[in-house]
């Protein structure tokens, strides 16, 4: 599966999983997050929702990479609502989860809201990272809020 993500062939990897399922054989979390990055590369929302589905009904252990991936592929697929809900239910998030709802955001042009949970980031025990600052930067940017961006700049020489 990871080979088919990795040489562009989402719909082999899909089928594959697919096959996986019926022969009742029980994916690995790390083969449901290169799943769920396939839907996310491709915007395959409906995909990434039978995964989603998949993941809830079997009951399959969640952990920080898996909840990231699935908020990272409703956040690219444009279903920030449902991304910011899995965000939000998430107990333990490290930089990289903060980082892709951050730039979910960011990439669809709420940059109040990712300049808002980058505020939420900077009180919580997780510190920003390189990609934050990227996503929060290339967010402002688009939007041309010249001022913002000097502020976090400077912001940036804190950590």
């Amino acid at each position: 599966i990871a080979s088919y993500v990795h040489c562009e062939q989402p719909e082999k990897a899909m089928a594959l999983f697919d096959k996986m399922i019926y022969e009742n054989l029980k994916p690995s979390s790390i083969t449901l997050v290169t799943l769920l990055m396939a839907c996310a590369s491709t915007g395959s929302l409906e995909r990434g929702q039978i995964i989603h589905s998949y993941i809830t009904e079997t009951e399959h252990e969640m952990n920080v990479s898996l909840s990231t991936a699935l908020i990272d592929m409703y956040a690219k697929c444009g279903h920030l609502e449902k991304s910011r809900e899995l965000f939000d239910a998430t107990n333990q998030k490290d930089a990289v989860c903060w980082n892709v709802m951050i730039s979910g955001y960011g990439m669809h042009g709420h940059v109040e809201s990712a300049l808002e949970l980058f505020n939420q980031m900077e009180e919580s025990d997780v510190k920003p990272t390189g990609p934050t600052f990227l996503a929060l930067l290339s967010a402002i940017t688009h939007a041309g809020l010249v001022e913002q961006g000097k502020k976090l700049l400077v912001k940036m020489h804190q950590y």
